[in-house]
């Protein structure tokens, strides 16, 4: 019976993993790794097909290299090992060294690409007598291309299995996920040059390197984007969150390369770590797990059946029995290393410049050491090997020294990088680490021995032979009681500031994984998280660099998020924002308070081996639960709406947790049917998922009620009152923030809700005076809208404050529909002026029962423009508009004296004063009949209304 090539595919896949998981259990007793262990067997199994190849039909193809192709590597197995890659990288620690990083990935490359050539020129020419071999720059150019990218797919894999530090591993595997895309560029555009059907220039190279990174890059940016909202539109949904996340790896490199011909793996790279930052908390807690599983088996497979493959094309390409190919193949990885020597410690000082932590010269070793090729380089000579246009033999050539090197790098590389981190000390724990390691382990064995002798005492459980077990476990008590004085007597001999900074870390480790705990139960949001997890690791950053006093503060909102929202203020409401912003600073809050206690207990427990250090980190945390205390007293007190909203959220998803546990413990009882129980699960998730959707909004305080408890629209009609409260949008401001500053268009006015604002006037010195303190009820910032002019004052949030804006278009409309409006608010605002003139001295001394009356008095009219006007018999104050009095022109604020002519301006409006006689008497030091201003000058205009008696 006939088969197709899906057969074959199916028979390599099932060698593969077959010899893959045999390989694993032998490489563990042999302390080889995987990777090194499984190109072993690939090349194994290659020399088997070899010899008996004949025989085999189905696996005919496999053993002659074709089939392994370029697009194999390129297409099936590098998306699953470079996304898994980049979305397992630190985020924040990559963005730290992105500087070095890029340093080695795209100049150093092209340097290292040059250096090669040169190296492979020298080696293959006629001077050293390799019969058959003989370079031009050409071919040379391309190998150097090639074979100076270290391979992703090799370097993770390695790199994961000898336990390399932390910082190290993401220098090297962070260097070898970016060069590739200047690899293949450059590889790119040297083939043309090898060809000899076009001429390479150095303008030409920069743009194509430019497009094709940056279109990368970009590509990946749009594509992670997408997905990022995506995933956010799902709850807790595992078969379709993993699969957008395989969608996005594969759509990365098929659009980027087969598409848009830009740099696949830099599209990929980008997305992961787009999901790996920003993205991470729009994966459903609940999910994460699995998905980081997921990919780790998806990355296990990929890795099994490359370098199982790898190994098969080595020896199908691998002429062993030519002594000339063997002598350049050792000379090429000779001269790769070299070069690679060269340029790593070449580009060190300028690299240090670019990050806040040197790359020591130790850690240089290792990262040229550790600059593995392998599948990548391969693929790229397999590519060069289908192109019809160049030399056959000189194809083969390229594509057996790339193999060469390829083995070299992984088998001597490889096995040796886990006894070079050994040797230069890498591995090393350090004394704080070691002593709680070994205080850890014998309370571990304490409870172990504990349980043991509670089951030797259960009569279940009296046919056990429990003692040698006890034995057992006293005597590994002793040893480690050996150990963990040792480990005492260690990190007493360290020093101070070594102590406390290993403290920190473990207190900052602690504290990450209160948040987590907590984002992953579903009580804290993930914008929180996000903020938090960004302040641990600005704290980690500080301690790297030796400083060790804590941050002030933890509570740190605003940023970006906070901009966005003063930017749509002026577009319209912003409730929802707002609302969003003070559950964020709650949650903040909250959780800050409940790790701080969590990591002062930590503190206690440390204060027996550090009593100084242990003794900061309390004191630190002691602050940080003291002022989140003080954040959600404030909050409750200031946003009590919003706050009991968010609240409520809280309770309900407790609860949720809470019955999802109760129907895990019923079910585990057997206490209902599976069926049932799928039922039950169902309406629980179908629950959880409708609160993770909902919006919630704190109910404020009825816009309508503020509007007729406001002195300027007291007298207005209840239909007036219901248009005005619709065109009111609530805002919310923070303590210290400004709800206008004094120059800005007036656009709106504002009835304060709740809080406390401070209207605030620049004088001419510079220093700020506050000339009116409103709280709620007041209203604030109407004189501008009014009159059309600059603000004349700024508002101040004295505390959080939650205000009503009313636009000044909607103001405008109402003021059209009602016309008894317009004459109202007018009025209003006269008296308002009137009063903080007077309460500004404009007639001296003045009893309060005087000034009340005064504005009570007093009416507001339109006069004419050009038509001479009088002073009446009270005196006229200027509402709005300018006069001409005396000679001068004079604004609003302005007094003309009783009987005093005067001509009015375009749309002016005088507040008419009563006649002294009018007026209650003693006024104390006014005299009725002699009612002179104290100044004739023009006040300075004031924006909004004084303070209260």
């Amino acid at each position: 019976m006939h088969h197709g090539p899906e057969l074959r595919v199916v028979v390599v896949l099932c060698i593969a993993l077959a010899v893959g998981a045999l390989t694993r259990a032998l490489g563990k007793r042999l302390r080889v790794p995987y990777t090194v262990a499984m190109l072993l067997a690939g090349v194994a199994a290659g020399g088997l097909l070899a010899r008996f190849g004949d025989e085999l039909h189905t696996l005919a193809a496999l053993r002659e290299g074709h089939a392994v192709t370029a697009d194999l590597i390129l297409f099936v197995f590098l998306p699953a090992l470079v996304f898994e890659s980049a979305f397992a990288l630190d985020v924040h620690a990559f963005r730290k060294n992105l500087g070095f990083v890029a340093l080695l990935a795209v100049p150093a490359l092209v340097v290292a690409t040059g250096l090669t050539a040169a190296w492979m020129v020298g080696l293959t020419s006629p001077a050293l007598g390799v019969g058959g071999w003989a370079w031009g720059w050409a071919p040379a150019l391309v190998f150097g291309a090639l074979i100076s990218a270290t391979d992703p797919v090799a370097v993770v894999a390695i790199l994961r299995e000898v336990g390399a530090p932390k910082r190290l591993g993401l220098l090297i595997e962070g260097e070898s996920l970016l060069n590739d895309g200047t690899a293949i560029v450059v590889f790119g555009l040297l083939i043309g040059l090898l060809k000899g059907a076009e001429e390479v220039s150095l303008g030409h190279a920069v743009l194509e390197l430019g497009r094709v990174a940056g279109g990368g890059v970009v590509l990946g940016l749009v594509l992670g984007g997408l997905t990022m909202a995506w995933l956010g539109r799902t709850f807790d949904d595992p078969l379709v969150e993993i699969t957008l996340t395989i969608l996005l790896a594969y759509a990365a490199m098929i659009l980027a390369e087969a598409v848009l011909h830009v740099s696949g793996v830099l599209a990929i790279v980008t997305a992961g770590v787009t999901l790996a930052g920003p993205g991470r908390t729009r994966i459903s807690p609940r999910v994460a797990h699995f998905l980081h599983q997921f990919w780790e088996m998806l990355a296990y497979v990929a890795n099994t059946v490359i370098f199982f493959l790898v190994g098969v094309v080595i020896v199908a390409n691998l002429p062993l029995a030519s002594l000339s190919s063997v002598l350049v193949g050792v000379g090429a990885y000779a001269g790769a290393m070299l070069v690679r020597l060269v340029v790593t410690f070449a580009v060190r000082p300028l690299g240090n410049r670019l990050v806040d932590t040197p790359v020591t010269t130790r850690a240089a070793a290792v990262m040229t050491w550790g600059g593995l090729r392998g599948a990548v380089s391969l693929a790229l000579a397999l590519l060069l090997s289908q192109q019809a246009g160049i030399d056959a033999t000189l194809r083969a050539q390229i594509l057996t020294v790339t193999a060469g090197v390829v083995l070299g790098t992984i088998l001597l590389n490889g096995s040796t990088t886990g006894a070079l981190l050994r040797k230069l000390g890498f591995t090393a724990i350090g004394p704080a680490e070691a002593l709680a390691e070994a205080r850890a382990s014998e309370q571990v064995l304490a409870e172990v021995q504990q349980r043991v002798a509670d089951a030797d005492d259960d009569p279940a459980l009296r046919t056990v032979p429990w003692l040698p077990v006890r034995e057992a476990l006293g005597a590994r008590r002793e040893a480690l009681a050996a150990e963990l004085d040792a480990a005492r007597e260690r990190f007493e001999a360290a020093a101070g500031e070594e102590r406390e900074r290993a403290l920190w870390r473990r207190a900052l480790q602690l504290e990450r994984r209160a948040y987590r705990e907590a984002y992953q139960e579903g009580t804290l949001r993930a914008s929180a998280l996000e903020i938090l997890e960004h302040e641990i690791d600005a704290h980690l950053d500080r301690l790297e660099q030796g400083e060790l006093a804590p941050p002030a503060s933890r509570l740190r909102v605003g940023g970006l998020a906070q901009r966005f929202e003063r930017l749509l203020r002026a577009f319209g409401p912003t409730s929802w924002l707002a609302f969003r912003r003070i559950a964020v600073r709650y949650d903040l809050a909250r959780l800050v308070a409940e790790a701080a206690q969590r990591v002062r207990r930590l503190a206690e427990q440390a204060s027996f081996d550090d009593r100084e250090a242990a003794a900061h980190v309390d004191a630190a945390y002691r602050r940080y639960r003291a002022d989140a205390k003080r954040e959600l007293e404030a909050l409750r007190l200031y946003q009590p709406e919003i706050t009991a909203a968010v609240e409520r959220r809280l309770a309900e998803r407790i609860a949720l947790s809470f019955e999802r546990s109760a129907l895990e413990k019923v079910l585990a009882q057997g206490g209902m049917p599976d069926s049932a129980a799928s039922r039950a699960r169902a309406r629980l998730e179908a629950r959880a998922e409708q609160l993770y959707h909902r919006v919630d909004r704190g109910v404020l305080p009825e816009t309508a009620d503020l509007c007729r408890e406001t002195a300027l629209f007291a007298d207005l009609g209840e239909d007036a009152i219901a248009e005005l409260a619709s065109a009111t949008d609530e805002q919310l401001f923070d303590e210290g923030e400004w709800l206008f500053h004094e120059g800005d268009r007036g656009d709106a006015m504002y009835i304060v809700a709740r809080g406390v604002v401070e209207v605030v006037h620049e004088g001419e010195d510079g220093e700020e005076e506050v000339v009116a303190v409103l709280g709620g009820g007041d209203l604030l910032g109407e004189m501008a809208l009014l009159t059309g002019e600059p603000r004349t004052a700024g508002a101040r949030a004295a505390t959080p404050v939650t205000v009503g804006r009313i636009p000044r278009r909607a103001f405008t409309a109402l003021m059209e529909r009602h016309p008894d409006v317009q004459e109202k608010v007018w009025a209003a605002h006269g008296r308002r002026l009137l009063d903080n003139r007077l309460r500004a001295g404009l007639f001296g001394e003045i009893e309060p029962e005087w000034r009340r009356a005064l504005v009570a008095g007093s009416e507001v009219r339109q006069v004419g423009e050009g038509e001479e006007q009088w002073g009446g018999a009270g005196g006229h104050m200027i509402v709005s508009g300018e006069v001409e009095h005396g000679g001068e022109r004079r604004g609003a604020g302005s007094f003309v004296e009783p009987g005093d002519p005067y001509r009015p301006g375009a749309d002016a409006r005088v507040l008419e004063l009563p006649r002294p006689t009018m007026m209650p008497g003693p006024p104390g030091s006014m005299r009725p009949g002699s009612m002179q201003p104290a100044s004739m000058q023009p006040a300075p205009k004031r924006e909004s209304g004084a303070a209260r008696d």
